[in-house]
C-alpha cells in the first residue's frame, strides 16, 4: 500500500517539505531578474540564463539532502513561514535573498543533520547573491581597478603597447576593454566556493581540513582560469568576442565546474568508496 494514499500521510509529507518548498521559492524569486536580463541579452544562447552552475549545484544538493531528511522532521507553519511568504511578495530580488537568508538560518537552527546542511546551503546561496548584487557594487571601483592592474602587469611582460587607466586596459587608439565588476575574480569566487562545499556535502565529508584543502585548490584554479580569460579579452578584439561571448562564457562555466567537481572527488576519494553515501554513512 502506498503511504501517500492516506490523507494523513500526505499532509505529513507536505508539512515536512514546507521549509524546502519555501526556500526554493525564495531562490527562484531571487533569480527572476537575472533570468530576464540574461534572456534579453543573449536569448537562448545563455545556457544557464544568468544563474551560475555552482548555484544550481547547491540547490540540487540541498534538494537531495532535504529528500533524505523529509520523513524525519515535521515543521508546522508558524509566524516565520507567514512572514517569509509576505516578504516574497515584495518585488525586489535583494529583499527575496535577504528573506531567504534569514529564514534559512532560522530553519537551520531548529533542524539537524541533512536538513540542517540543506538549509545552510540555501543560506550560503543567499549570501553569494547578496555579495554579487549588493556588496560588490559598494566596492566596484577598487575591485575593478585592482584586477585591471593585475591583468595589465601580466600582459605587459608579453607586449608593451597596452595602457592602463583605472579599470580600462588596451591600446589608446585601438582595442580596449572596460573591466566590469561581474567579470572580476572576486565576484565569482564565493559561488565557486559554494559549489565545492555543496559537492563536498553530497559526498558526505565536511571535515575542516579536507574542506580547507579543497577550498584552497578551488580558489587557485578559479582565479587562474578567470585571469586567463581576462587576458584573452584584453589581447585582441577577436579574442574578446570569443572569451566574452555566450560560447566562451558557457565554456568557462563548464570547465570551471568540471575542475571543481574533480577537486572534490580527488580530495575525498580515499574516504568515500560510494559517490552517494546514505545519511548514516555521512555521519559515521
Amino acid at each position: 500500500m502506498n503511504i501517500l494514499s492516506n490523507p494523513i500521510n500526505k499532509n505529513r509529507v507536505l508539512i515536512s517539505s514546507l521549509p524546502a518548498i519555501l526556500l526554493l521559492a525564495g531562490a527562484v524569486n531571487g533569480f527572476v531578474v537575472r533570468i530576464i536580463e540574461a534572456w534579453q541579452l543573449s536569448g537562448t544562447s545563455a545556457v544557464f540564463f544568468g544563474i551560475s552552475p555552482f548555484e544550481l549545484i547547491a540547490i540540487a544538493v540541498a534538494g537531495v539532502l532535504y529528500h533524505e531528511a523529509s520523513e524525519r522532521t515535521e515543521t508546522q507553519p508558524g509566524p516565520a513561514e507567514y512572514i517569509f511568504l509576505i516578504a516574497l511578495l515584495i518585488p525586489s530580488s535583494t529583499v527575496s535573498w535577504a528573506a531567504t537568508l534569514i529564514y534559512a538560518i532560522f530553519h537551520a537552527s531548529r533542524s539537524r543533520s541533512n536538513e540542517q546542511h540543506a538549509a545552510l546551503l540555501f543560506a550560503a546561496l543567499s549570501i553569494c547573491s547578496i555579495w554579487s548584487s549588493v556588496i560588490m557594487k559598494w566596492i566596484a571601483v577598487p575591485a575593478t581597478n585592482l584586477e585591471a592592474g593585475i591583468i595589465w602587469h601580466a600582459v605587459s611582460y608579453l607586449r608593451s603597447d597596452l595602457m592602463l587607466n583605472g579599470n580600462i586596459i588596451g591600446i589608446p587608439d585601438g582595442h580596449r576593454i572596460v573591466l566590469l565588476i561581474a567579470c572580476t575574480t572576486i565576484y565569482g569566487l564565493p559561488k565557486a566556493a559554494l559549489g565545492f562545499t555543496a559537492i563536498s556535502l553530497y559526498l558526505g565529508n565536511a571535515k575542516t581540513k579536507s574542506l580547507l584543502t579543497g577550498l584552497s585548490a578551488t580558489f587557485a584554479i578559479y582565479t587562474i582560469a578567470n585571469l586567463i580569460r581576462l587576458i584573452a579579452m584584453t589581447w585582441s578584439e577577436a579574442a574578446f568576442h570569443i572569451a566574452h561571448g555566450p560560447i566562451g562564457s558557457n565554456i568557462f562555466d563548464g570547465l570551471t565546474t568540471a575542475a571543481i567537481f574533480a577537486i572534490a572527488f580527488l580530495v575525498f576519494n580515499e574516504n568515500h568508496q560510494s559517490p552517494h553515501p546514505t545519511e548514516n554513512q555521512r555521519h559515521a
